[in-house]
């Protein structure tokens, strides 16, 4: 089955756009834990190294702004760019830094809280939603 981010009412000039699956999305997450564990472990060994401890936390918050950067204007994290997916508004617009915030920061705690069902959510939801996705009026969606 064929997931379209709309229907019926596709923008003029704009071709519907096909949702990428609970699965693709699991794996551009999982690139994303790989890189951002990666980030702290060198960010830390590096801070030991030199002895200087908030070196470590530099290095983390110059990812974290290189991370949320990337979604705001790209739609795409690293793992997201990696697997060949993005996150639209429900136009196939990029989210911008306002859309960015709402999505990653009350979207992704809002799908956190009860037990990540949330994120479990995009399983069974018919546009494969997520609530953060549903809080922000996004989708994901293949490039």
């Amino acid at each position: 089955m064929e997931y379209n981010v709309v229907s019926d009412d596709v923008p003029e000039g704009m071709s519907a756009l096909e949702i990428a699956s609970a699965g693709q999305r699991f794996g551009a997450w999982l690139v994303d834990a790989v890189i951002g564990t990666l980030v702290v472990v060198v960010a830390g060994a590096l801070g030991i190294w030199l002895g200087v401890g908030f070196i470590t936390y530099l290095i983390v918050i110059v990812y974290a702004v290189v991370y949320l950067g990337m979604v705001a204007t790209q739609g795409q994290s690293p793992g997201k760019k990696a697997i060949g997916i993005k996150i639209v508004r429900v136009d196939g617009s990029s989210l911008g830094f306002g859309g960015m915030l709402i999505r990653e920061i009350v979207g992704k705690l809002v799908s956190s809280l009860i037990i990540y069902l949330g994120y479990i959510w995009i399983l069974f939801d018919g546009q494969r939603q997520g609530w953060h996705d549903k809080i922000a009026s996004t989708y994901v969606v293949k490039v």
